[in-house]
């Protein structure tokens, strides 16, 4: 079976350092919510509100 490219989604970029803290450190990434919701597309991809609060989590 082919992937259907209609229903492909981009990666986005990659958030690859915060403040010098390296994603991927002892197997920890970024994880960014917005409004207390986590993200569902790439951090590069989502379109901010006026209002939105932005957080971004540094876990396992």
């Amino acid at each position: 079976m082919r992937p259907d490219p209609s229903q492909a989604a981009t990666a986005g970029f990659l958030i690859v350092r915060i403040n010098g803290v390296a994603s991927g450190t002892d197997g920890r990434f970024r994880f960014y919510y917005v409004n207390e919701m986590s993200g569902h597309l790439a951090a590069s991809e989502y379109e901010t509100s006026a209002g939105d609060r932005i957080e971004w989590l540094f876990a396992e």
